[in-house]
Parts: structure tokens; sequence; C-alpha cells
């Protein structure tokens, strides 16, 4: 399974809320909430947030076993 706790990790120290980082990137909240839990996700997604982070997918995402 692969989640994007990382990206939250990076919302916290960044201090950026889902609802806030949802209206920025134009994404729903559930969206991202499915993201960070592992739910399924399309690339055109993680294509906007590694945009908005100004990084790349593997330091948004991880393989969780």
């Amino acid at each position: 399974m692969i989640d994007c706790v990382p990206m939250a990790k990076k919302m916290v120290d960044m201090e950026i809320s889902i609802s806030d980082l949802a209206k920025s990137v134009s994404l729903c909240p559930l969206t991202i909430k499915k993201m960070i839990n592992g739910g399924v996700f399309c690339t055109k997604h993680l294509n906007v947030l590694c945009k908005y982070f100004k990084c790349q997918p593997n330091e948004l995402m991880r393989i969780v076993k």
C-alpha cells in the first residue's frame, strides 16, 4: 500500500490544514484525506501537489507493508 504520510508531515511543518491545501490546489479535501490514509488517487492529483510543494513524488509518498 502507498500512503502520503510524508505529505502530511510537510503540511504540519508548513502549518497548512487539509482545507487550506485543498483550496490552494483546487482539490477536494476528501481527496487529500484519502491520499494521506492510503486511498486510491490519480497521478494528476500527485502532479498538482508536487508543483505546490516544489518536490518530487517520492517526497510525498511512502510504501507501507
